[in-house]
């Protein structure tokens, strides 16, 4: 009895050879998988990277600015400190002639202000010429309170007969109970304010 093995045979190695062909095919796609899940990682760990690069520069500049903020802010507060004393200095020669004026009017000087002047269109402050070419310091206001029926226009007459002092105009009057309080806008004469004389009488010596 003949008996043909070789269709067994062959089916045998068809097996074997889808057998490797899987198995490669398996050990191909894992590496290929790895390769690409490396390169993602690689890919998110530059970013990441970038990220905290650029959030150490945004920090570095954040600090410049906020040295910077706070060194303008000294300079600023230097300057307004230089200015507020160089103001009082300024105005307490002012001041004390002015609380003297309103003591002998029986008034009392309930605050003052210093006036920005604005600028006109052709960039030339105002108010700070008189209108016979006087140089004026900035306006003043000043608000008082008493009986201002019969000392309101005495205190205005009293104020212009200061060397220094250029015009006074009344602002407003408010009627409180028994009191008046009125405000007035002062003009100085800039070269003759008693602390301005004093500092170039200093500089002439």
């Amino acid at each position: 009895m003949n008996v043909n093995l070789l269709p067994q045979k062959f089916v045998k190695n068809r097996a074997m050879d889808l057998i490797i062909f899987i198995t490669i095919s398996v050990v191909v796609f894992f590496t290929i998988v790895l390769v690409l899940v490396n390169l993602l990682f690689q890919v998110q760990a530059k970013q990441l990277e970038a990220k905290v690069q650029q959030a150490k520069i945004e920090k570095v500049t954040l600090q410049q600015k906020v040295t910077e903020l706070e060194a303008t802010q000294s300079k600023d507060i230097q300057d307004f400190l230089q200015t507020f004393k160089a103001d009082k200095k300024l105005m307490e020669p002012i001041l004390s002639e002015f609380e003297k004026v309103a003591k002998e009017l029986q008034l009392v000087i309930l605050n003052y202000d210093i006036l920005l002047s604005e600028k006109n269109e052709n960039n030339e402050n105002q108010n700070l010429i008189g209108a016979d070419g006087t140089k004026l310091f900035q306006p003043i206001t000043i608000k008082i309170q008493g009986d201002m029926f019969d000392n309101s226009p005495r205190f205005k007459e009293e104020i212009e007969k200061i060397k220094w002092v250029y015009d006074v105009h009344p602002i407003s009057f408010t009627n409180n109970a028994d009191q008046i309080e009125a405000e007035y806008t002062i003009r100085l004469k800039k070269e003759q304010i008693p602390s301005v004389q004093q500092e170039g009488e200093k500089t002439s010596e």
